[in-house]
């Protein structure tokens, strides 16, 4: 890749280290909800066998807040 001008080269970097610092943000913001909701799930996995049972789920979705229908969980 070629620069005529030094102005050219100075954006190249400037948005190449953009991108990469975008990308890092990303990969930091995914990787925190993963740590949130596997803090969640082992919090709410009352019996330690890796799966929510519907009680289980349950008390999580509700100490979320999220409305819920109880016909879902029958």
């Amino acid at each position: 890749m070629g620069f005529t001008r030094q102005e050219e080269k100075k954006l190249f970097w400037q948005g190449l280290q953009y991108q990469i610092k975008s990308q890092q943000e990303q990969l930091n913001k995914r990787k925190s909800l993963q740590t949130v909701a596997k803090d969640l799930f082992v919090g709410y996995d009352l019996d330690g066998d890796q799966t929510l049972s519907r009680l289980e789920a349950w008390n999580l979705l509700t100490k979320l807040h999220i409305p819920l229908n109880e016909t879902a969980f029958n």
